[in-house]
């Protein structure tokens, strides 16, 4: 934070184009900022970062970076500093870095960013991929659960992208351990790399059972079936998940819009949805074929994601009927199962 009295704020840049990046620095410098730091997705140095006198960091979202969500989920995880998300080219606009200020400003003038003790993507001793000693994975304790967890007769597709994984966490931990009397199916923009330890932490974190999708099982009540990003997440005509060798629509994986097609092509208007944090337009598609089946569609308050072009883009092309943190969403999706059980009686 800058001292009292000081008014140069310092910015540090996470670009992953040269030629942007100096153009951005250009502008805001121009602005009156002092550019402290500049470091490129793909190769960014978290430690490095956190040392960085940096009052705030100013990170492009582009064809590069797009590539890098792993590295900026955990910049997100880590890094105490405001984080300003740009997504697409910087305007050509002169006027565009005073807006720029103003917003960094504000951010800097707020309460420190509250970096979570128990990072969603950081391994802990006991993790898969870990060599410390520890209990057996949950991962392995939720397959011994499948005999015993009836088929979902009703699902909800999670779509989530960059700073979806502490959205997602903080909306199966309003369940305070309960498992839903629903599925749910969480397609997550992650790399290949991450799937597994993101299961096993977000049901250690939760309480709520947490599976990598597999060939054959059908989905199932209570349980949180994680969508893999190396395969084409498919059902069946029997509601028996298939991953397939199938090209995967879509820029991101899993195309999160194919995962809500494939969930209500099967499940109709018993499929619903929650939007969560997340750049591009990927789950808008999907959501409108799920609100057009009878579905209903959730999506997180802009105020409250790292970045809101997922969501914003879901209220834009369809009916949404709750915005609102992903707590909030929790208790709305009670409320719906409430209604609906309520409705078979």
């Amino acid at each position: 934070m800058p001292d009292q009295g000081e008014t140069e704020l310092r910015v540090g840049l996470i670009t992953g184009q040269e030629r942007q990046e100096r153009y951005l620095r250009e502008l805001l410098e121009a602005n009156g900022l002092n550019v402290v730091t500049g470091f490129q997705t793909g190769a960014i140095d978290i430690e490095a970062v956190r040392a960085s006198p940096a009052d705030a960091l100013v990170i492009l979202i582009n064809g590069e970076a797009e590539q890098a969500i792993d590295e900026l989920e955990l910049l997100i995880e880590e890094v105490e500093v405001p984080l300003l998300f740009h997504e697409g080219a910087v305007p050509r606009d002169p006027g565009w870095g005073g807006k720029l200020r103003a917003k960094l400003e504000r951010l800097v003038r707020r309460e420190p960013r509250q970096v979570s003790a128990e990072p969603v993507l950081k391994p802990v001793a006991g993790d898969a991929g870990t060599t410390a000693d520890a209990t057996p994975a949950p991962l392995q304790i939720v397959a011994s659960q499948e005999q015993r967890r009836p088929r979902a007769v009703a699902v909800w597709v999670l779509g989530a992208s960059l700073g979806g994984p502490q959205a997602v966490r903080s909306f199966l931990a309003a369940l305070d351990g309960k498992p839903p009397s629903v599925g749910l199916v969480l397609a997550q923009h992650i790399g290949d790399a991450f799937v597994p330890l993101l299961a096993e932490q977000l049901q250690r974190m939760t309480g709520i059972p947490v599976a990598v999708a597999r060939e054959g099982s059908p989905i199932l009540t209570g349980q949180v079936t994680l969508v893999p990003v190396d395969r084409r997440f498919t059902l069946t005509d029997q509601g028996l998940i298939a991953l397939t060798g199938e090209v995967i629509p879509g820029t991101y994986r899993p195309c999160i819009d194919d995962v809500m097609e494939q969930v209500v092509g099967y499940y109709k208007h018993s499929t619903c949805a929650v939007v969560f944090s997340g750049m591009g337009d990927d789950g808008s598609r999907g959501a409108g074929a799920i609100v057009r089946a009878g579905g209903t569609v959730f999506a997180q308050s802009a105020d409250t994601c790292v970045i809101s072009s997922m969501p914003d883009a879901v209220r834009r092309s369809t009916t949404v009927g709750e915005s609102a943190a992903p707590e909030a969403l929790t208790r709305r999706m009670l409320d719906w199962i409430a209604d609906r059980r309520q409705s078979d009686n």
